[in-house]
């Protein structure tokens, strides 16, 4: 009987500890303050298709819509300048997405001016890189060190010769044909050339190591083989704010579920607005890859 008693005792102090915790608990609202939703500019511009943007407007911290901007459909006036000259108005498409017919040209100058009811005006320009073309592209077996073990890994080297005087940025993607991982992530094999992996499997890097000269970077899948197939290698010469919006984003991207990881602000190359406009001129090449 007396232990019946003492677990009725404890039951009857939990419950009354229960009531306590949530009898002291306090709502507090507090007022954020909203600065203005801006205009959102997102595209990126190459020799080898038509102009298209995205043009969307900036949420409210509060805002209950899932966080997808909203688009801004049909209402908004896009200017599309080349070499500081306007051009023409860009004609609205869906879901956000404004298109001209004009083909871009390296090393021109393209902006444009977005005007929407309510929204302050923003502008962007981009200058279209010079294309760098791949003078080889060599597959094999190598050696890679990962600052701990060395192990036989699969390769693919690109070639190609680096423009002197200038700073120059570049970026890597492989394409497979008929196999599941499409684009392939890749990665360096030469930890010694500092190439920077992006979270959708690319890699980016700067001249900085071989400014003027020919440069081979080395390459490999993320899981250190490339299959028997054939691959289209993409060097593409990329513009600075897009070189410096992806390496931001993908750090964005690293850090996004670590809540002790020091915020990162994603580049903008938007006045008066938000977003990236950015640009790249591209050389694809064909291997072939065969081991058996």
């Amino acid at each position: 009987m007396k232990k019946v008693i003492t677990n009725l005792v404890r039951i009857i102090i939990g419950y009354c500890a229960v009531l306590i915790f949530y009898s002291c608990e306090t709502t507090i609202d507090i007022d954020l303050p909203e600065k203005g939703k801006k205009i959102v500019i997102n595209g990126v511009f190459s020799p080898d298709k038509s102009i298209n943007v995205n043009i969307s407007q900036s949420l409210y911290i509060l805002d209950s819509d899932g966080g997808t901007p909203p688009f801004i459909n049909n209402n908004a006036l896009v200017k599309l300048f080349e070499n500081n000259q306007f051009i023409e108005d860009l004609v609205f498409v869906e879901n956000g997405n404004y298109a001209s017919n004009l083909i871009p040209v390296a090393g021109d100058k393209y902006g444009l001016k977005v005007s929407v009811a309510g929204l302050n005006d923003a502008y962007t320009e981009t200058i279209i890189p010079r294309l760098i073309e791949i003078t080889s592209l060599d597959t094999g077996r190598t050696t890679y060190f990962d600052g701990i073990d060395s192990y036989e890994v699969f390769e693919c080297r690109v070639s190609f010769s680096d423009p002197a005087d200038e700073e120059n940025y570049y970026m890597i993607e492989v394409l497979s044909t008929g196999y599941y991982f499409d684009p392939l992530y890749i990665v360096g094999s030469d930890p010694m050339m500092n190439l920077f992996s992006t979270y959708n499997g690319k890699v980016i890097f700067t001249d900085g190591l071989f400014n003027g000269k020919k440069a081979e970077i080395g390459i490999m899948p993320e899981w250190g083989k490339f299959y028997d197939g054939e691959y289209t290698v993409n060097l593409k010469s990329i513009s600075h704010d897009y070189y410096l919006y992806i390496k931001s984003r993908t750090l964005q991207y690293e850090v996004g579920n670590d809540p002790f990881a020091e915020p990162v602000m994603v580049f903008n190359n938007v006045e008066s607005g938000y977003g990236i406009l950015g640009s790249y001129n591209n050389d694809p090449d064909t291997v072939i890859v065969k081991f058996n």
